[in-house]
């Protein structure tokens, strides 16, 4: 029979999860059909890739195998279902299917990552119950359950989310005394599983290794095999869920070699004359957690260092913040990993001091339960406006929808992030098609090396209508960030008879972070006329999926504010001379 002590748990328990689960999934179809995340359209083409492996696009091996093979086991499901119901007879019709509209394909997948989301709360909160009581446990769940920069990123398919979640459970298993040789062998399975998810977690099995070293009750050489045997079985499910590694290892290591050694020209956020490091705590940590929780958090870790406890957890958040926290490339999501252990740092912490106070058990309560509050209010508010924000229309697909109906099929378009792909998938512009002609021209070029024809042939078979004749650009007076020269004027278009240019301001920020040079600003206006302009309110610097959130705009949004519009600010030229 259950204790009366034990049912407050359960309830506790229970609502933490509930908070954790509708906080996630509110929101989860921004966008759709549309496309808003480009990693996204990785991880779900790489999964599609892995079912049919022939006649697909294969984005390469930089975000590893095991995400993209997670989604595709997802989307063969949805296969099944279909082909049982008869709506679709081949994998060909299925691609058709995603082409003609990616919404459900993309709805699994992010359900699935808001459901690993919400077991990360609970693998924290088991954590928290097992290393100290139930009490911390508890107040881990709740900020935890309420953090903005984990609930925002749960919403997508991205490897961060579900790699914390393997790294706290392989600490978990380590940490049970009870389990002897077990506890390793699982620790070491959830280890590779989480670095195979995210290779910077390589870093995590620091923990496992320091807990395993200063367990007192066992012998140094048990010690050292233990180590060995939660390393070996680490790599070995690593390579398991990284079979490219073994069978592509040429292309996999020079991929990933590429990029890490290519980083810094990459388009970025700039971090000013601060550290990389010391950026992630003074802006995207003290605002994507919250200033107060992340005092907290830094006290609890002193308490802790000064205490010389939990030392296993400062030792990876050292060397996170050293190595992963410290390169060019900066993203608020390579956050994920570190705000379990502030979160865990800051409520134990706060119910060792209160536990001090010569007060009442109900008065200690009530101080732990208005600190809590307090801690996650401004995470609790950024959450709701968040999730309001991206419920709300999108001026891209506003401007599309005005597009589509004010200009002709078949126009000669230039339009701002529009990548090079086969799709019109750039996130930070219009999602326009292209014409039939074009795939069909692109069709003939690929059929040489037969790797892109399928997917070029469920494009034109699924194709969107209306369609436009497209020219790719990152930006209007750059075609690909890379490029050190610019176009000195808009000759370059009009020579092309290019008939309309749109422009994003996301897509100006973040590939080339100022205004557009006067002179060409003055040829623009010389020979196209804005005809429709398209603000967010409020307006927002930045593409708040992918590297960073607004928080200045974001703190204007209002839930009763029925004008509240996402965004960047949508522009749209045309020709003077049509």
């Amino acid at each position: 029979m259950i204790s009366y002590k034990g049912k407050q748990n359960i309830l506790l328990f229970s609502f933490i999860i509930l908070i954790a689960f509708v906080l996630r999934i509110w929101g989860v179809n921004f966008g759709l059909p549309s496309l808003f995340h480009f990693d996204e359209r990785v991880i779900a083409y790489n999964a599609l890739y892995t079912l049919s492996h022939k006649g697909m696009i294969h984005f390469g091996y930089f975000y590893g195998n095991l995400i993209p093979s997670l989604v595709g086991i997802l989307y063969g499901i949805y296969y099944v279902v279909l082909k049982i119901s008869g709506i679709i007879k081949t994998p060909f019709g299925f691609l058709v299917l995603y082409m003609q509209d990616p919404t459900t394909i993309y709805l699994i997948g992010r359900i699935f990552f808001v459901v690993i989301g919400v077991l990360c709360v609970v693998a924290l909160y088991l954590l928290s119950r097992k290393l100290y009581n139930n009490t911390i446990a508890v107040a881990s769940g709740i900020l935890f359950s309420t953090c903005f920069l984990a609930i925002h990123q749960s919403k997508i398919m991205k490897g961060d989310t579900f790699g914390t979640l393997f790294l706290l459970l392989s600490i978990y298993f380590c940490s049970n005394q009870g389990l002897k040789i077990k506890k390793y062998l699982f620790a070491g399975i959830f280890m590779g599983i989480a670095i195979a998810a995210r290779f910077s977690l390589l870093i995590g099995i620091v923990s496992p290794i320091f807990i395993i070293l200063t367990e007192k009750t066992v012998t140094l050489k048990d010690r050292l095999k233990n180590c060995i045997i939660l390393i070996g079985i680490s790599m070995l499910i690593f390579f398991i869920c990284t079979p490219s590694l073994i069978f592509d290892s040429r292309n996999f290591i020079i991929e990933n070699y590429g990029v890490i050694f290519t980083i810094e020209q990459w388009p970025n956020v700039n971090t000013g004359t601060l550290p990389v490091w010391l950026f992630y705590l003074v802006e995207y940590f003290r605002k994507g957690i919250g200033l107060p929780l992340e005092i907290m958090g830094l006290i609890g870790i002193l308490y802790s260092l000064y205490r010389k406890e939990d030392i296993s957890f400062i030792i990876f958040l050292a060397l996170y913040f050293g190595i992963v926290l410290n390169q060019p490339l900066s993203c608020e999501r390579y956050l994920i990993p570190v705000i379990p252990f502030f979160i865990l740092f800051a409520s134990k912490f706060i119910y060792e001091i209160v536990s001090k106070l010569k007060i009442s058990f109900l008065a200690r309560n009530i101080i732990i339960g208005i600190t809590l509050i307090g801690l996650m209010f401004p995470n609790l508010l950024n959450t709701i406006k968040y999730n309001y924000l991206i419920t709300r229309q999108d001026t891209r697909n506003i401007g599309l929808k005005f597009v589509e109906s004010n200009i002709l099929p078949g126009s000669k378009i230039v339009c701002e992030n529009s990548d090079e792909g086969f799709e019109q998938t750039g996130h930070l512009g219009l999602q326009l098609h292209k014409s039939k002609k074009q795939l069909e021209e692109q069709l003939v070029n690929e059929q040489k090396n037969g790797k892109y024809n399928k997917y070029l042939e469920a494009m034109i078979k699924g194709q969107r209508e209306p369609t436009y004749a497209l020219k790719n650009v990152l930006v209007l007076e750059k075609e690909d960030y890379r490029r050190k020269e610019c176009y000195k004027n808009v000759d370059e278009y009009v020579e092309q008879g290019i008939e309309y240019l749109i422009t994003s301001s996301w897509a100006k920020n973040q590939y080339v972070g100022n205004d557009l040079p006067k002179n060409f600003i003055d040829s623009l206006n010389d020979r196209y006329e804005l005809i429709k302009e398209f603000k967010p309110y409020p307006l927002s610097r930045w593409d708040y999926y992918s590297w960073r959130v607004d928080y200045e705009a974001l703190s204007k949004v209002s839930i009763f504010d029925k004008n509240v519009t996402g965004g960047p600010i949508i522009g749209i030229y045309k020709r003077k001379e049509l």
